[in-house]
Protein backbone atom coordinates (compact mmCIF):
# COMPACT_ATOMS: atom_id res chain seq x y z
CA UNK A 1 0.00 0.00 0.00
CA UNK A 2 1.74 3.25 -0.78
CA UNK A 3 1.26 6.76 0.78
CA UNK A 4 -1.96 7.73 -1.97
CA UNK A 5 -3.89 3.95 -0.90
CA UNK A 6 -3.25 4.44 2.71
CA UNK A 7 -4.41 8.31 2.57
CA UNK A 8 -7.60 7.45 0.60
CA UNK A 9 -8.23 4.46 3.14
CA UNK A 10 -8.04 7.89 6.29
CA UNK A 11 -10.63 9.73 4.25
CA UNK A 12 -12.86 6.93 2.90
CA UNK A 13 -12.87 6.58 6.93
CA UNK A 14 -13.66 10.07 7.75
CA UNK A 15 -11.88 9.40 10.70
CA UNK A 16 -10.65 12.29 13.06
CA UNK A 17 -7.79 12.06 15.36
CA UNK A 18 -8.72 12.72 19.31
CA UNK A 19 -6.15 14.18 21.66
CA UNK A 20 -4.32 11.98 23.85
CA UNK A 21 -4.92 11.51 27.30
CA UNK A 22 -3.49 13.56 29.98
CA UNK A 23 -0.06 12.92 31.02
CA UNK A 24 2.46 13.30 34.24
CA UNK A 25 3.67 16.80 34.21
CA UNK A 26 7.51 16.91 32.52
CA UNK A 27 7.75 13.21 32.51
CA UNK A 28 4.94 12.64 29.15
CA UNK A 29 4.05 9.05 30.94
CA UNK A 30 0.50 8.53 30.55
CA UNK A 31 -1.72 9.07 33.66
CA UNK A 32 -4.01 6.25 32.52
CA UNK A 33 -2.54 2.73 31.86
CA UNK A 34 -3.71 0.60 28.95
CA UNK A 35 -5.50 -2.13 31.29
CA UNK A 36 -5.55 -4.96 29.01
CA UNK A 37 -7.35 -8.12 28.74
CA UNK A 38 -5.40 -10.01 26.50
CA UNK A 39 -1.85 -9.46 25.03
CA UNK A 40 0.63 -10.16 23.35
CA UNK A 41 4.21 -9.43 22.72
CA UNK A 42 6.71 -10.16 20.18
CA UNK A 43 10.69 -9.10 20.16
CA UNK A 44 12.11 -8.35 16.70
CA UNK A 45 15.28 -7.30 14.82
CA UNK A 46 15.44 -3.76 15.08
CA UNK A 47 18.14 -3.57 12.70
CA UNK A 48 16.00 -6.43 9.63
CA UNK A 49 14.58 -4.10 6.93
CA UNK A 50 11.94 -7.12 7.13
CA UNK A 51 10.86 -6.08 10.79
CA UNK A 52 7.66 -3.90 9.84
CA UNK A 53 6.62 -6.55 7.63
CA UNK A 54 6.82 -9.13 10.51
CA UNK A 55 5.51 -7.00 12.64
CA UNK A 56 2.11 -6.73 10.38
CA UNK A 57 2.06 -9.90 9.72
CA UNK A 58 2.35 -10.63 13.46
CA UNK A 59 -0.15 -7.94 14.66
CA UNK A 60 -2.48 -9.67 11.26
CA UNK A 61 -2.70 -12.72 13.00
CA UNK A 62 -3.22 -11.67 16.48
CA UNK A 63 -6.26 -9.47 15.33
CA UNK A 64 -7.85 -12.51 13.10
CA UNK A 65 -6.86 -14.97 15.70
CA UNK A 66 -9.03 -12.47 18.29
CA UNK A 67 -11.78 -11.93 15.65
CA UNK A 68 -10.85 -8.04 15.62
CA UNK A 69 -13.32 -6.43 13.27
CA UNK A 70 -11.55 -6.52 10.17
CA UNK A 71 -11.41 -2.80 9.01
CA UNK A 72 -9.83 -2.71 12.76
CA UNK A 73 -7.70 -5.04 11.95
CA UNK A 74 -6.32 -3.43 8.70
CA UNK A 75 -5.75 -0.12 10.26
CA UNK A 76 -4.06 -1.43 13.25
CA UNK A 77 -1.76 -3.60 10.77
CA UNK A 78 -0.62 -0.57 8.67
CA UNK A 79 0.03 1.75 12.15
CA UNK A 80 2.48 -1.30 13.26
CA UNK A 81 3.69 -1.25 9.71
CA UNK A 82 4.56 2.87 10.06
CA UNK A 83 5.86 2.47 14.10
CA UNK A 84 8.16 -0.56 13.50
CA UNK A 85 9.53 1.06 10.28
CA UNK A 86 10.43 4.49 12.24
CA UNK A 87 11.96 1.90 14.49
CA UNK A 88 14.37 0.30 12.18
CA UNK A 89 15.18 3.52 10.22
CA UNK A 90 15.61 6.36 12.88
CA UNK A 91 16.87 4.39 15.80
CA UNK A 92 19.70 1.96 16.20
CA UNK A 93 17.74 -0.54 18.16
CA UNK A 94 19.38 -4.01 17.99
CA UNK A 95 15.62 -5.39 18.82
CA UNK A 96 12.46 -3.79 19.15
CA UNK A 97 9.36 -4.66 21.09
CA UNK A 98 5.90 -5.10 19.32
CA UNK A 99 2.72 -5.75 21.84
CA UNK A 100 -1.00 -6.14 20.70
CA UNK A 101 -3.62 -5.58 23.09
CA UNK A 102 -7.37 -6.37 23.20
CA UNK A 103 -9.17 -4.46 25.80
CA UNK A 104 -13.56 -4.73 26.06
CA UNK A 105 -13.26 -1.30 24.07
CA UNK A 106 -10.34 -0.70 22.10
CA UNK A 107 -6.95 -2.46 20.33
CA UNK A 108 -3.79 -1.59 20.87
CA UNK A 109 -0.15 -1.80 19.37
CA UNK A 110 2.55 -0.36 21.33
CA UNK A 111 5.96 -0.81 20.05
CA UNK A 112 9.24 0.08 21.81
CA UNK A 113 12.90 0.83 20.79
CA UNK A 114 16.19 0.92 22.40
CA UNK A 115 16.72 5.02 21.43
CA UNK A 116 17.21 7.35 23.61
CA UNK A 117 13.38 8.94 24.32
CA UNK A 118 12.68 11.65 22.03
CA UNK A 119 8.97 13.97 21.67
CA UNK A 120 8.02 12.70 18.17
CA UNK A 121 5.06 14.38 16.93
CA UNK A 122 3.25 14.38 13.40
CA UNK A 123 3.66 17.02 10.93
CA UNK A 124 3.12 17.55 7.73
CA UNK A 125 6.14 16.35 5.49
CA UNK A 126 6.96 18.21 2.16
CA UNK A 127 4.92 17.60 -0.78
CA UNK A 128 7.98 16.36 -2.59
CA UNK A 129 9.45 14.25 0.17
CA UNK A 130 9.98 10.86 -0.26
CA UNK A 131 9.13 10.04 3.35
CA UNK A 132 8.45 11.69 6.58
CA UNK A 133 4.17 10.67 6.82
CA UNK A 134 3.94 8.29 9.19
CA UNK A 135 3.06 9.67 12.22
CA UNK A 136 0.89 12.25 10.10
CA UNK A 137 -1.13 8.55 9.09
CA UNK A 138 -1.19 7.08 12.32
CA UNK A 139 -2.66 10.22 14.29
CA UNK A 140 -5.36 9.79 11.23
CA UNK A 141 -5.95 5.97 11.71
CA UNK A 142 -5.81 5.50 15.39
CA UNK A 143 -8.43 6.85 18.05
CA UNK A 144 -5.37 8.40 19.86
CA UNK A 145 -1.30 7.91 20.17
CA UNK A 146 1.23 9.18 22.33
CA UNK A 147 4.93 8.79 22.77
CA UNK A 148 6.47 8.38 26.27
CA UNK A 149 9.76 6.88 27.49
CA UNK A 150 10.22 3.50 28.63
CA UNK A 151 12.96 1.97 30.52
CA UNK A 152 14.93 0.36 26.93
CA UNK A 153 14.10 3.70 25.33
CA UNK A 154 11.29 4.93 23.56
CA UNK A 155 7.65 3.55 23.34
CA UNK A 156 5.23 4.56 20.66
CA UNK A 157 1.24 3.34 21.46
CA UNK A 158 -1.69 3.76 19.42
CA UNK A 159 -5.34 2.97 20.18
CA UNK A 160 -8.28 2.16 18.00
CA UNK A 161 -11.56 2.22 19.47
CA UNK A 162 -13.75 -1.11 18.71
CA UNK A 163 -16.81 0.13 16.97
CA UNK A 164 -19.78 -0.04 19.54
CA UNK A 165 -21.22 -4.27 18.76
CA UNK A 166 -17.97 -5.63 19.42
CA UNK A 167 -17.32 -4.04 22.96
CA UNK A 168 -17.64 -6.88 24.92
CA UNK A 169 -15.17 -8.58 27.20
CA UNK A 170 -12.86 -10.02 25.19
CA UNK A 171 -12.86 -13.55 24.96
CA UNK A 172 -10.15 -16.00 23.23
CA UNK A 173 -11.33 -17.83 20.62
CA UNK A 174 -7.83 -19.51 19.43
CA UNK A 175 -4.43 -19.17 21.19
CA UNK A 176 -1.79 -16.88 20.14
CA UNK A 177 0.64 -19.16 22.27
CA UNK A 178 3.62 -18.09 20.44
CA UNK A 179 3.46 -14.83 22.36
CA UNK A 180 7.06 -14.08 22.81
CA UNK A 181 10.30 -14.32 20.15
Amino acid sequence: MDEYDAAAVVAQRGRKPRPVSGTEPGTGVPTVPLVPYLGVTWTLDGRDPRTPAEARHRVAEGCRRWRVPMLVADDLTLIVSELATNAVTHTKSSEIEVSLYLTGEQVCVVVTDQSAYRTLSARQARSDAEGGRGLVLVEALATRWESFPAASGTTVRAHIDLPPEHRTAPHTPEDVSDARH
